[in-house]
């Protein structure tokens, strides 16, 4: 299975790029699986099949004003019944 985040954040500043990248290292995983049963069990994960595995990958897009984000995340999202997820 394979997990895709997208962070959208406003305003794009060096400041803020510095903390979204942390944020995008942080919620990217190769192997989620894995690591929540080494938490939970507290002990090596070998055994389990390699089609078990959740990736998470990360991603941060930033933008100048606000009005821009939101505009980037209404458009991004489907809808239902014509109306926005958002």
């Amino acid at each position: 299975f394979q997990i895709g985040i997208t962070f959208a954040y406003a305003p794009n500043t060096t400041t803020t790029n510095e903390i979204m990248s942390a944020l995008v290292n942080r919620y990217t995983e190769p192997n989620l699986l894995n690591e929540m049963v080494r938490f939970l069990l507290r002990m090596e994960v070998t055994n389990l099949p390699e089609n078990l595995t959740i990736s998470v990958k990360s991603g941060a897009q930033g933008f100048d004003t606000e009005s821009q984000m939101v505009d980037y995340m209404v458009q991004s999202f489907g809808s239902q019944c014509g109306n926005p997820l958002l």
